[in-house]
């Protein structure tokens, strides 16, 4: 069947109503046949727009963005409107013998709410041995639009030339790899 946006054999969708809302009642989705449509649209953009479980790579010094939704929690995160949250590693130095320090430096623009470092785990790997960071700065919870830069450090082995610092931050997964100078 030709439509005016074109030919879609492959989407029927099968619409219904409950109460005086249209509800969606597709084949396709069979255990969720009864959600609202506004409910079905947001989850169809959901993992597009949020970037669930992404991985990105670069070198240290350079920097990673990732798009995180704006919008504050009264009115809830907007599906359509994103903001790049930038993070960068600069400097691995070795600064004993079994140390290495760098600086992680996260900058967050005005979101019209606050952004969460509860859930920010950064590791270190050198020659097969992964540590935690440490750091002597407080992480908060929660912060507005910024600059945050935390002095860090991870033990290595003392013949370690290259280092990979590993961020979980928000289901997303950044690697730095660099030398160790």
């Amino acid at each position: 069947m030709l439509r005016p946006w074109g030919r879609v054999p492959e989407f029927r969708f099968r619409w219904t109503v409950v109460g005086n809302r249209p509800v969606f009642a597709g084949p396709k989705l069979r255990g969720m046949s009864r959600l609202p449509l506004s409910a079905m649209l947001a989850l169809a953009v959901l993992p597009a727009l949020t970037g669930c479980s992404s991985t990105h790579s670069t070198d240290v010094g350079l920097t990673l963005t990732v798009a995180h939704p704006q919008g504050d929690f009264e009115q809830g995160p907007s599906l359509f409107k994103t903001s790049d949250v930038t993070y960068m590693v600069r400097y691995l130095s070795r600064t004993e013998p079994d140390r290495v320090d760098f600086d992680l430096i996260i900058l967050v623009p005005e979101f019209g709410r606050p952004f969460g470092f509860g859930d920010l785990a950064v590791t270190c790997v050198a020659d097969g041995a992964t540590s935690t960071a440490d750091t002597d700065e407080e992480l908060r919870s929660e912060e507005f639009g910024g600059v945050f830069e935390f002095p860090m450090w991870c033990e290595a082995p003392e013949d370690a030339e290259r280092m990979v610092v590993e961020i979980d931050h928000h289901d997303e997964q950044l690697s730095f790899e660099g030398a160790v100078f």
